[in-house]
């Protein structure tokens, strides 16, 4: 028979994540409020960045989502090695996602 969430688990979860999207969403604003004294150019420049950063957060947030779903399958399991061939699969592509983001940022600023 299988163990249902309670409430309280449920909330466990889902609080960190409501509030690390709020904070990532206040820092997009205030970036607007920080160069809106400036002309219309930087607030564009603004914008794009945070486009862009807001698709590669999104990317990253759905991988790492569904490595924790087969990580915490693993750990029901006990089984420690898929564990850490998830958690460093997670790694690898996270990183083969942010690295050629960051090269763009450096060249292309």
């Amino acid at each position: 028979m299988k163990k249902l969430l309670t409430n309280k688990q449920i909330l466990c979860v889902f609080l960190p994540l409501m509030f690390q999207q709020l904070i990532m969403n206040i820092l997009s604003l205030i970036d607007n409020f920080m160069i809106g004294r400036f002309n219309d150019a930087y607030i564009s420049g603004i914008t794009i960045v945070n486009r862009v950063f807001n698709i590669s957060n999104s990317l990253l947030m759905g991988l790492i989502a569904s490595c924790a779903v087969f990580i915490a399958q693993y750990y029901g399991s006990n089984d420690r090695e898929n564990m850490n061939r998830c958690l460093k699969l997670s790694i690898v592509v996270s990183m083969a996602l942010l690295v050629p983001l960051i090269i763009m940022g450096i060249l292309w600023p």
